[in-house]
């Protein structure tokens, strides 16, 4: 399973829900909606409009505020169920992305290396949402390509894999 943004979001949610999957490649998804949902006054230039109309009414269809449905929040967000995850997860985003902040990525990383979890965060230097350099996209197909080939077909892991592994 893997997914960008939203789709990051939705793979780090379903990795933490069940074990439908091997692995998981999530990038730079939303894990935490309570801290992405405080930024009420933050204005999101990627889609121009407040962060909350973004998870009230728009691909989270909170409907509800932070304030009115608090355990929503909480039960949507992947980050508040890490201790079910039981598969790997590369996780990825830019350092400078102003759109999901590369906290929440680094929250989730923290999280599944203080529970024992497999996974693995890759951080791109100068990017925002979506990688721009040609380097960093060919790096993390690469990547990609090689965390799935270890886990679905069972080949050698590659060197930037194998820390992870002892």
């Amino acid at each position: 399973m893997s997914g960008h943004s939203f789709g990051g979001y939705e793979t780090a949610f379903l990795m933490t829900q069940n074990k439908w999957f091997t692995t998981g490649i999530a990038g730079a998804g939303f894990v935490d909606l309570p801290r992405q949902a405080m930024s009420y006054h933050k204005f999101s230039y990627l889609n121009y409009v407040p962060d909350y109309a973004r998870i009230e009414s728009q691909q989270n269809r909170m409907i509800k505020s932070l304030f009115e449905n608090y355990q929503g929040y909480l039960d949507n967000s992947p980050i508040y169920h890490l201790k079910k995850l039981s598969k790997p997860i590369l996780l990825w985003a830019g350092k400078d992305d102003d759109n999901i902040h590369i906290d929440q990525s680094r929250s989730f990383f923290i999280g599944m290396k203080r529970l024992g979890k497999k996974g693995i965060l890759l951080e791109y230097a100068n990017e925002k949402h979506n990688l721009r350099s040609q380097e960093n996209q060919l790096d993390l197909n690469v990547k990609a390509w090689q965390w799935m080939d270890f886990y679905l077909k069972s080949n050698k892991p590659s060197e930037w894999i194998r820390p992870m592994l002892e």
